[in-house]
């Protein structure tokens, strides 16, 4: 039996239903995750600072470092980023993706097996305890991998895209390229530009829900997520 790759609709619902289950870190880091492409580690190593500017609001642009493309922030991920930071209010120093309720950070030890845990509870959730063997199985990449071939299939897959965002994400040969999608490119095409709005082209919207709140206090479980099915 072929398994299913995660692509980035299914993972947008999956860190919805992260959202509603209230394990926001998660949610924020699949998310991202699927705007931007990165390498988990680097992901993890982001702060509030690498995104937000000094007024409070989300830039426009994200710099991992010098050498790196700079990565635009789509409007929906301007403003998810707004909406969390205005939520949590962190010091713009802190890393990103931190435990909501115990404040501790994501660890790349348990990563894996925590993905693999919630995303099985997922599965079984939307589509019955069959579905979970028809997945990959959940891990540091799988974002990264999601974000990858929906941009190869924007340019029908082709070499030049292989290469180019092969190239994007570290892989320095079209042989490692393969490896890690799983298949070979078809026919070339002229230009590839990378695209950080994949999310956006869900239709995915922030909507804000009355959920019996006390007084004017807002709360992450006030803000819920539509998008296009």
């Amino acid at each position: 039996m072929n398994v299913i790759n995660w692509n980035t609709k299914e993972i947008l619902k999956f860190s919805t239903w992260l959202w509603d289950e209230r394990q926001y870190s998660y949610s924020l880091l699949a998310m991202h995750g699927i705007c931007w492409g990165l390498k988990i580690g680097s992901q993890l190593n982001l702060k509030w600072e690498d995104i937000i500017d000094d007024n409070g609001n989300s830039k426009d642009v994200l710099m991992i470092d010098k050498e790196s493309e700079p990565i635009k922030i789509s409007s929906f991920c301007k403003e998810l980023n707004n909406m969390v930071f205005r939520e949590l209010k962190p010091q713009k120093s802190d890393l990103i993706y931190i435990n909501y309720k115990t404040k501790k950070l994501i660890e790349t030890s348990n990563l894996s097996k925590n993905l693999q845990r919630f995303s099985e509870s997922y599965l079984i959730e939307l589509y019955g305890d069959d579905s979970v063997a028809k997945f990959e199985i959940m891990k540091g990449t799988t974002f990264q991998l999601a974000w990858v071939l929906d941009m190869l299939s924007s340019y029908n897959y082709s070499k030049k895209s292989f290469i180019d965002v092969g190239n994007y994400i570290g892989k320095k040969t079209l042989k490692e390229m393969i490896k890690f999608v799983g298949f070979e490119p078809k026919e070339p095409i002229e230009e590839i530009k990378m695209r950080f709005d994949l999310i956006d082209a869900q239709g995915v919207q922030i909507v804000q829900q009355v959920r019996g709140k006390l007084g004017n206090k807002t709360r992450f479980s006030d803000f819920a997520f539509i998008f296009n099915e």
